[in-house]
């Protein structure tokens, strides 16, 4: 019995979010006869290069082999689905076999855009992810803070009655002046653990001149760059006046350079700091010439408690990311391994 059945392809055509196409086998392999769909520009791809061509004409080798099984399954009778992603849009795809006398003659594919819901999906995951960690950060960060608290407030209190008047003594407050430094950087990180405790955090919002509170900032880590014999470079000029929560911007700014002071090398002690303005935003960028960030690693870079440092605790960035996000800002980073990174903040003007 035959039953094949010619289609009539405009009448599957997705409007705006997908497209269509079909292929055959010709001397064992998968040629397209038929593409047509907006989505294949927005893809990236023309249809002079999907037509008569097979898979590993337009697609990654790694990727064409896959989806070459998919077209082996659906040329063997069954119904395909699957998904895909060409040049960061997400598709759903459907093989369809066409037959004849049994026998498979052509298969039609459809493919839906499913990038927003892709996009939704890790939102989800993030959130639940940012949840959890929260949860976890809160409950240690509680725990510890109150010893924490008195441990500070002893040795203060012990350094407070050191005399300098002999040798001895200066070292003995030499070592409280450590203890002391150390005890600052455990508060510092209890901190960031409250803080991804509290998601709800109010802001409280001040207007402020941002060149001014960079200056501030900088000022604050000349301390570090001098040990490590770092300059700190700026360039802008002028009054950038916005409303926002400043100790939380400090709290971000630190962290940032603070990075690229750990990141620097000996040979490029160089920290470069430009700000810029457009008609709406202000642009933050931070660049240091360290050790950078290979790509793989630049993708997780703001997860929790994902770090590339020894004794790094995976929050740093990822506060700094929860904290211009509250500012309805962005923040982002572009590494070359062995030539640098750059973090770029973009912030309101209002």
């Amino acid at each position: 019995m035959n039953n094949y059945t010619e289609i009539n392809f405009k009448d599957f055509l997705p409007r705006r979010n997908g497209f269509v196409f079909k292929y055959k086998k010709v001397d064992g392999q998968y040629i397209h006869t038929y593409a047509e769909g907006e989505l294949i520009k927005k893809m990236g791809q023309k249809k002079a290069d999907i037509l008569n061509h097979t898979l590993f004409n337009f697609l990654p080798k790694k990727e064409a082999a896959l989806k070459v099984h998919y077209y082996e399954q659906a040329w063997n009778g069954e119904i395909i689905n699957y998904e895909g992603c060409i040049n960061g849009v997400y598709y759903l795809a459907t093989l369809n076999p066409n037959k004849e006398d049994g026998n498979v003659k052509e298969v039609f594919g459809t493919a839906i855009d499913i990038t927003e819901e892709k996009e939704n999906e890790k939102k989800i995951k993030e959130m639940e992810k940012l949840a959890l960690a929260g949860e976890l950060a809160a409950g240690i960060a509680h725990e510890i803070r109150n010893p924490l608290t008195s441990l500070k407030g002893f040795t203060q209190l012990l350094r407070a009655n050191i005399s300098n008047d002999t040798a001895d003594r200066q070292e003995m407050a030499k070592y409280i002046d450590i203890m002391l430094d150390e005890l600052e950087r455990l508060n510092s990180i209890v901190e960031e653990f409250l803080f991804i405790g509290k998601p709800n955090r109010k802001l409280i919002m001040k207007e402020i001149n941002l060149d001014k509170l960079l200056d501030d900032v900088i000022l604050f880590m000349e301390p570090q760059c001098q040990i490590k014999g770092i300059t700190i470079q700026t360039e802008f000029d002028g009054a950038f006046k916005t409303v926002c929560d400043p100790d939380m911007l400090k709290q971000v700014f630190i962290n940032i350079i603070r990075n690229a002071i750990e990141a620097t090398k000996e040979d490029t002690p160089i920290i470069n700091i430009a700000l810029t303005e457009n008609d709406q935003r202000y642009i933050i960028t931070i660049r240091d010439y360290g050790y950078g960030v290979s790509k793989d690693k630049q993708k997780r870079l703001f997860e929790p408690f994902f770090t590339t440092k020894v004794q790094g605790t995976g929050l740093g960035l990822m506060v700094c990311k929860r904290i211009v996000e509250l500012h309805n800002g962005e923040i982002s980073l572009t590494s070359k391994e062995g030539e640098g990174t750059d973090v770029t903040i973009v912030l309101p003007k209002e």
